[in-house]
C-alpha cells in the first residue's frame, strides 16, 4: 500500500484533489499544500461549493463543474473516441476495436493497442523472408507471412494476392529485424547485417580474406605490366624528390678570426683571395667535430664565474689563422666578438664569399669589420661566440 503524498500533483487514495504546492497551484477548486494552513483549508481537499477539480480529470471545468458531451480521448486506430458523460471528472473508458483490425498500414490491433503484425488479420503468422541469389536486395525487408504450423514457407506480402489471403504489398519499417534476426532494415529497405566486431572486421574481411587476396594475386599476374610501370614511376619520383631535397646552395659562408693587427692591415690580404669568387676551403684540424668541441670547451672556460682569466692569446691565434666553411642559411649572417685581458680586439665574422675587390668595401660584401673598442665585456663576447658556434 502506497502512502498518499499531498502536493505531488497526483490524486492518490485518500485525496479529493491535488494541485501541488501553493507556489505552483492554479486550481481554484482545490486547496494546495502549505507549510502553515488554516484549519478550514485542509490541503488536497475541494474548496467550498466545488463539485470537482481539474486535477481529478479532464471532465471538470475550471469553474469546478462537470463537463458533458465533450471529447476527452481521441481515436487511436484501435479504440474509439471517448466523451465526458457528466457523471464524473474522469474520462469514461473507450471501446476497443476488434482484435486484428488493421492499423498504421502494416499492424493490427490487440486489446486496444496497435502492436500485432498485419499477418494476424488474415489468420497468418509473421515471419522473415530470406533473399536468394537472384532476389532483389530489398527482398529481406519485405513484409512476409506464413501459414500456421511448422515447416511452412515464408512468403512475401507481394505474393499473397489471392483470396482469402489478399494482403497488401508492404515493406517492413526501418529498424525491423531481418535475416533471422542477424540484421535490421534501414531507410532504403536494405537488410544491414549486425556485425558485433564493428567496421574494422568488415574492412579486414574485404581486404585480407582469402578470396580478396586471391583476386589481387590474379590481377597482378594478368596485369604485370601495369605493376611494373607503377613501380618505375614511383622510383623515379623518389629519386627526383631526393635530388631536389638534398640540393645545397652554391653560396657558402666562411668564418674568419681576426685580431687588431689583421684589421689595420686588412688591405694586405692576398689578391688571389680577394679576387676569387669563392674562398678556398681549408679544413681545420682533421675533424671539424674535434675543433668545435675544443673551441666550445675554451669558451665555457672563459665565461665560467669561477675562472675569469682568459687563455693565452697564442692559443687563440693558432685558431685564428684557419678558415672554416659553413653553409649559408637563407640571407642571415652571424658574427661574434671576443677579446683578451689587454683589450686586444678580435673579430669572428660570417662573410659572403662573393668577390671582394677592396678591403675598404668589405662591409658592402657582408664582411663586418669592427674597430678597436675599450672596456670590452669579454664574458658576454665569449657567450656570443659560443652561440654562434651552436647556431652553425
Amino acid at each position: 500500500h502506497q502512502i498518499a503524498i499531498c502536493g505531488n500533483g497526483v490524486v492518490e487514495e485518500g485525496e479529493e484533489c491535488d494541485c501541488g504546492w501553493e507556489e505552483d497551484c492554479n486550481d481554484p477548486c482545490c486547496h494546495p499544500q502549505r507549510l502553515h494552513h488554516a484549519p478550514f483549508e485542509i490541503p488536497c481537499r475541494l474548496t467550498e461549493d466545488a463539485v470537482c477539480s481539474p486535477s481529478q480529470g479532464p471532465c471538470c471545468t475550471t469553474g469546478c463543474s462537470l463537463r458533458s458531451g465533450t471529447k476527452c480521448r481521441d481515436d487511436n486506430g484501435c479504440r474509439d473516441a471517448s466523451f465526458c458523460d457528466g457523471r464524473g471528472p474522469q474520462c469514461p473508458p473507450s471501446v476497443n476495436k476488434p482484435n486484428k483490425t488493421i492499423c498504421n498500414d502494416e499492424f493490427v490491433c490487440f486489446m486496444g493497442e496497435c502492436t500485432g503484425s498485419i499477418c494476424l488479420a488474415y489468420g497468418l503468422e509473421s515471419c522473415q523472408c530470406k533473399a536468394r541469389a537472384n532476389d532483389p536486395l530489398t527482398k529481406s525487408c519485405e513484409l512476409c507471412c506464413k501459414l500456421p504450423g511448422e515447416n511452412q514457407p515464408c512468403i512475401s506480402s507481394f505474393e499473397w494476392n489471392s483470396l482469402p489471403y489478399e494482403i497488401p504489398d508492404m515493406m517492413s519499417k526501418p529498424g525491423t529485424p531481418c535475416n533471422d534476426y542477424n540484421g535490421y532494415c534501414d531507410i532504403f529497405q536494405r537488410c544491414r547485417e549486425v556485425d558485433p566486431t564493428g567496421p574494422l572486421a568488415t574492412l579486414r574481411r574485404l581486404l585480407l580474406s582469402d578470396a580478396s587476396l586471391e583476386r589481387f594475386h590474379r590481377w597482378m599476374t594478368d596485369r604485370w605490366y601495369t605493376v611494373a610501370f607503377s613501380v618505375i614511376i614511383i622510383m623515379t619520383g623518389l629519386v627526383i624528390m631526393t635530388r631536389l631535397l638534398s640540393k645545397q646552395s652554391d653560396t657558402n659562408m666562411k668564418i674568419i678570426y681576426l685580431n687588431e693587427s689583421n684589421i689595420n692591415n686588412s688591405k694586405s690580404l692576398d689578391d688571389s683571395r680577394r679576387n676569387n669568387n669563392y674562398f678556398n676551403e681549408v679544413k681545420i684540424f682533421k675533424c671539424f667535430t674535434i675543433f668545435k668541441k675544443r673551441l666550445l670547451e675554451k669558451m665555457k672556460t672563459l665565461v665560467s664565474p669561477r675562472k675569469k682569466d682568459i687563455s693565452s692569446l697564442e692559443s687563440l691565434q693558432s685558431i685564428s689563422s684557419e678558415f672554416v666553411t659553413y653553409n649559408k642559411f637563407k640571407n642571415n649572417y652571424y658574427r661574434s666578438n671576443s677579446g683578451d685581458d689587454d683589450n686586444n680586439f678580435y673579430l669572428i665574422s660570417l662573410i659572403n664569399n662573393g668577390k671582394v675587390t677592396n678591403t675598404q668595401l668589405l662591409s658592402d660584401n657582408n664582411y663586418y669589420l669592427i674597430n678597436y673598442r675599450d672596456n670590452l665585456d669579454v664574458r658576454n663576447a665569449t657567450s656570443d661566440l659560443e652561440n654562434l658556434l651552436r647556431q652553425s
